[in-house]
């Protein structure tokens, strides 16, 4: 509070207010700093309050009244706010972003405010793990008709009122254990009829996997669609060969892929020249025919292999014609042991090799001189020492480093 009462006098030009972090509960802000901070930031457009356990309504309704600009509100894990701090919130004639993340004060009936009172909403992410949206769902379809992006991660959901609105264009749907049976996929697809100009769509549920003529039909109706993001075990060729027709797909991934085969895989591939993030964690059906193939993706920055039997010559084609990956992700890759081929991809800027066996002290040193723009570089569970750590320092970009249960790190190599 007392840095904030300090600060906020020369703040008062500001347009973005972050507070508090998801990872470390915040105990020494209270509704006497926030306060002080709304007085003076009479500008702010976007404020992100996380894991602040001290502050109540009363602070979220003084930010609301000293800060009229406020457009964009993200709220997460601050246990004592309340419906109090909702209705001020959707108050706001210029509202779009309601972002709301954790665990709160509200009630079910309380999230209904949300599409009530707040008709300028473009996009709204409501991630809870008990709380029940229907309510708030229910107000959106009615009450938001600009409505662009919904993000939902819930225990259950009832999506069915979201085929009132026309003017989707992104859905992402997470659902954990769901106490009574529902048909997702009918939902699913009840919304992307009314919403044909969707081009995002993720859609994961712990227990329930999308079927294919659920995904065949999405492919159908989603002639723009850039970003598909699937639990895949249910899907065949069929669902690839329809993929095949998304000219604009930029983004996929495939999770658990488990009944699609080479020859299909590779076909989806040759037409995918747009794709610049493809995720295949846990496929196992393909082969190095299928790996091979992503070669033909020559845009692509984004490549997540993990728990696949990707080996070394399909890694070494994919290194030697895509280019520009930025990012790759091969955690418990068993069939690579040739360090060489990652370093080839020298613009890599986050690299992930969680409990990749081969990752030793000389591999680490081959990684740090061939990849020397990493930013990012995970090698939990590996058998990386101090003497190897040592080598990072030719990453003078690195920002983050995770040696989660490397067991022979003692502190040496970290300090360099």
């Amino acid at each position: 509070d007392s840095d904030l009462i300090l600060a906020s006098p020369f703040l008062h030009g500001i347009q973005t207010l972050l507070i508090g972090h998801p990872d470390s509960p915040q105990k020494k802000i209270s509704n006497v700093g926030l306060r002080n901070a709304a007085s003076y930031c009479s500008f702010l457009h976007k404020i992100v309050l996380s894991s602040l356990e001290n502050i109540s309504d009363d602070a979220i309704v003084d930010i609301t009244k000293g800060c009229p600009c406020l457009r964009v509100v993200s709220l997460e894990d601050c246990l004592n706010l309340g419906d109090a701090s909702l209705k001020a919130i959707c108050k706001l004639n210029n509202m779009q972003e309601i972002t709301l993340k954790g665990k709160f004060g509200f009630t079910s009936e309380g999230l209904g405010i949300i599409g009530g009172d707040c008709p300028s909403l473009l996009k709204v992410c409501l991630e809870f793990c008990s709380l029940e949206v229907g309510y708030a769902l229910k107000s959106i379809s009615t009450g938001c008709p600009l409505i662009q992006e919904l993000s939902l991660k819930a225990r259950t959901m009832d999506l069915w009122c979201m085929a009132k609105c026309s003017t989707l264009t992104c859905l992402r749907v997470e659902m954990g254990a769901t106490s009574a049976p529902i048909d997702l996929d009918e939902m699913v697809i009840a919304v992307v009829e009314a919403n044909k100009n969707i081009k995002e769509l993720v859609f994961r549920s712990q227990y329930e996997h999308p079927k294919e003529a659920t995904i065949v039909r999405v492919i159908q109706r989603c002639q723009k669609l850039e970003k598909l993001h699937i639990n895949a075990i249910g899907l065949t060729g069929l669902a690839l060969h329809g993929l095949m027709d998304c000219r604009s797909l930029k983004s996929l991934a495939l999770d658990s892929g488990k009944g699609f085969q080479d020859i299909e895989f590779q076909r989806l591939m040759e037409c995918s020249h747009m794709l610049e993030f493809l995720d295949l964690r846990r496929c196992i059906s393909l082969s190095r025919d299928g790996f091979c193939s992503i070669a033909f993706c020559k845009n692509l920055q984004a490549l997540n292999l993990s728990f696949t039997n990707v080996d070394d010559f399909s890694l070494m084609v994919v290194a030697d014609n895509v280019r520009h990956l930025k990012k790759l992700t091969l955690v418990k890759c068993e069939m690579i042991t040739d360090v060489e081929i990652i370093a080839d991809f020298s613009v890599l800027e986050s690299l992930n090799l969680d409990q990749c066996y081969f990752v030793n002290d000389d591999a680490l040193q081959t990684i740090a001189l061939g990849c020397t723009k990493l930013v990012d570089i995970s090698i939990a569970f590996t058998k990386v020492t101090d003497d190897g750590l040592k080598h990072l320092v030719h990453c003078c970009q690195l920002r983050s480093l995770n040696i989660a249960y490397c067991k022979y790190v003692e502190g040496r190599g970290v300090i360099a």
